[in-house]
């Protein structure tokens, strides 16, 4: 299978699938689910391609959680599959330079650039911070240009992107992190979730 075209499709590009495979789960990936990934197009053992498609991305995350969280239940492994994701991004270049960056201006600003940040790993997120009356709330949803290419095809786990936000609260230093779903529409492919934390 070849990589994806990076301008005509929503693509997640090799540097998402570096943090998770290579930095993140690493060696907790049995033989067996490095075989399905293969079978997709994914093969760990050769250098990352500039990008693959959300249907391999979406695929592999499900490889990687069976894998890697067999015990656990579909939603709650996709959760510890998205905190997994994030430490892999903390020990890459560029989420050290991220991490510096939050460090430097608190947590509200910095998920305020998350949605520039996500551009570093796909090109159809975007993510959105605002605070209402109870608090913060970040909302992710696919790019409206590129919503009629997802139509009809694989879409990311919200309890994985749950999980994505709770770990970088919880990495970021933040106290008594939780991250509650409180809206979701598949139709549009967009989840909006509350941010629990203290500073």
């Amino acid at each position: 299978m070849k990589g994806a075209r990076i301008e005509a499709e929503p693509v997640v590009f090799g540097s998402a699938l570096e943090a998770l495979f290579e930095f993140g789960i690493g060696p907790r990936l049995d033989d067996g689910a490095k075989k399905r990934l293969l079978e997709i197009g994914i093969d760990l053992s050769r250098p990352f391609l500039a990008a693959y498609t959300v249907e391999q991305w979406v695929q592999a995350l499900w490889i990687a959680a069976e894998s890697v969280y067999p015990g656990l239940s579909k939603e709650e492994s996709e959760f510890q599959l998205g905190r997994d994701f994030v430490a892999g991004v903390k020990r890459t270049l560029l989420g050290k330079a991220l991490w510096a960056y939050a460090a430097a201006v608190g947590p509200r600003r910095a998920m305020r650039r998350m949605s520039s940040n996500s551009r570093s790993f796909n090109n159809f997120t975007e993510l959105e911070y605002v605070e209402d009356p109870e608090g913060p709330v970040m909302e992710t949803r696919v790019a409206t240009a590129l919503l009629p290419k997802v139509e009809g095809r694989s879409s990311i786990s919200p309890e994985y992107l749950r999980g994505v936000l709770h770990a970088i609260l919880e990495l970021s230093g933040r106290k008594e992190v939780y991250v509650e779903r409180v809206a979701n529409n598949p139709a549009l492919r967009l989840t909006r979730f509350r941010l629990h934390f203290h500073e």
